[in-house]
């Protein structure tokens, strides 16, 4: 069971339980056996999902007129939203 489904379901089954992330957050994830005969035992441990990866943006690069020879530097601007270049 997940105390936040917004961020995280746990669907638990024989031996494994399967976490399917929804959004970036923290969710704490309970999971419950039992035997039977009224015993049972629980654990819990945190699910973080982490923010996806922000694609980079480059800004326009004007049109550049050159003679034949000639060399020139276009200087451009880029910049990333998650700071990971």
């Amino acid at each position: 069971m997940s105390d936040n489904p917004g961020v995280a379901n746990a669907y638990p089954a024989a031996s494994v339980v399967q976490i399917v992330a929804n959004s970036p957050g923290s969710a704490n994830i309970t999971v419950t056996v039992e035997d039977g005969r009224g015993g049972l035992a629980s654990t819990a441990f945190v699910v973080t999902v982490v923010q996806p990866n922000g694609s980079p943006a480059i800004n326009p690069i004007p049109p550049v007129e050159l003679a034949p020879g000639e060399v020139r530097d276009m200087p451009f601007e880029a910049s990333d939203p998650d700071g990971d270049r």
